[in-house]
């Protein structure tokens, strides 16, 4: 959806942080067991840190502070003994990082700091997500490095894990645009309320974000209510003939879909 209720919602369960490990960052290692070790290391301009009497180095941009555990771990148990249990990493201080939030926000948008350990979802939720004209799927992620990521609400919610491709850059910038295709639907769904749409997505698509059919839905019957030049144009829809089949019936701007109830009478 793009209520603003509805955005702050869905980006406060997205808030799950994915550290990017950067130059400035300070990380401390522990070990205990038969090993002894206990120590501070701040990743240098170059990318490393340098463990055992500035010995051997590490690289470590770029990496999520789960790589860095893995690959630090590795390197320091061939020369110190220690098990599985016995080692850990933690990140004790993040620098931080100006990025600027612009478009269709509920918080008053501009340039915000904040550790860079936060995804540009966590930005978002900085700001209260989106407002109510706000798109959800078509938010942009634009790098200082000059690339431009596509950021989809509605895609993170179902694969979480894609949070760790968003992380902030000093001086990103991230720009909500109007939504462009936004349909409602209530009746017999188990999640009625308005939903931005793709290009490329149709009603089976509006079904499985809404929860699917309720279990009186009357699915041979699904109205669509369109307005053309003016005029109501009603359409009725046989699930029938898209489900299990690759048929699918594209959806407008403004649509209005409704899903009958099977009345049921109870008897003593």
């Amino acid at each position: 959806g793009t209520e603003g209720s509805g955005a702050t919602y869905l980006l406060s369960a997205l808030e799950r942080m994915i550290t990017r490990l950067n130059a400035g960052d300070e990380i401390v290692i522990s070990i205990w067991g038969k090993s002894q070790f206990e120590n501070v290391f701040v990743i240098e301009n170059d990318g490393f840190i340098r463990i055992l009497d500035s010995r051997q180095r590490i690289y470590l941009k770029g990496l999520t502070l789960a790589q860095a555990r893995k690959k630090i771990q590795s390197v320091m148990s061939r020369v110190l003994s220690f098990s599985q249990g016995e080692f850990d990493l933690a990140l004790n201080y993040s620098r931080t990082v100006s990025v600027s939030i612009y478009g269709e926000v509920l918080n008053n948008p501009g340039t915000y700091t904040m550790p860079a350990f936060n995804t540009a979802f966590n930005a978002l939720a900085a700001v209260n997500g989106t407002n109510n004209i706000g798109s959800l799927r078509k938010i942009q992620l634009a790098k200082s490095s000059g690339q431009t990521v596509i950021m989809d609400v509605y895609k993170l919610l179902r694969k979480p894990s894609l949070q760790s491709e968003l992380f902030l850059d000093d001086n990103d910038v991230i720009i909500v645009p109007v939504a462009d295709n936004i349909v409602t639907i209530s009746g017999a769904v188990r999640r009625p309320f308005k939903y931005e749409l793709l290009e490329h997505e149709g009603i089976k698509e509006l079904i499985d974000y809404a929860g699917g059919f309720t279990e009186n839905a009357y699915k041979r019957k699904i109205q669509i209510t369109r307005f053309v030049d003016d005029d109501q144009k009603i359409f009725d829809l046989d699930w029938r003939a898209f489900d299990n089949s690759e048929n699918n019936f594209s959806l407008q701007d403004g649509d209005v879909i409704f899903i009958e109830s099977i009345e049921t009478k109870y008897r003593n």
